[in-house]
């Protein structure tokens, strides 16, 4: 079980991503993942890429894109101070996922993930794991 969020792939507000992350994030919302599970800044997130869509994809791109699907993928939690939302930066580690794939912020690709864990000071935290919540 999991939180499984869509969102489109973007640079984000800050002028500079957390360290050990690419300018390349989702956004999440702040009560089903920081608040939900008090975690703080540069906290490391694993899931699983469901689904990347958009993109002006043709027909062929779209099958070769495919291969992406099942992959694991680290991101890096920046907490916002307001608001209802959060960023998940992509981490370096995972980026080359994307970045072979030409799969990259402000082109239109919305990605489809399940988070299934946090890990943050030692600590590692199953995401949801009685049940998959959606965030719509």
């Amino acid at each position: 079980m999991a939180l499984i969020i869509e969102a489109l792939l973007s640079t984000g507000p800050l002028p500079t991503p957390p360290e050990r992350a690419v300018r390349a994030c989702l956004v999440v919302k702040k009560i089903n993942l920081s608040q939900a599970y008090e975690l703080p800044d540069e906290t490391i997130v694993t899931g699983v890429i469901l689904e990347i869509t958009g993109g002006g994809l043709t027909d062929e791109e779209r099958e070769i894109v495919k291969e992406i699907e099942g992959k694991e993928i680290e991101f890096i939690l920046w907490v916002s101070a307001l608001g209802s939302v959060d960023l998940l930066y992509i981490s370096r580690n995972s980026w080359l996922i994307f970045r072979d794939y030409a799969i990259l912020p402000g082109m239109g690709y919305t990605i489809k993930v399940k988070l299934v864990e946090a890990k943050y000071d030692e600590e590692t935290v199953e995401i949801f794991p009685k049940r998959d919540v959606i965030e719509g």
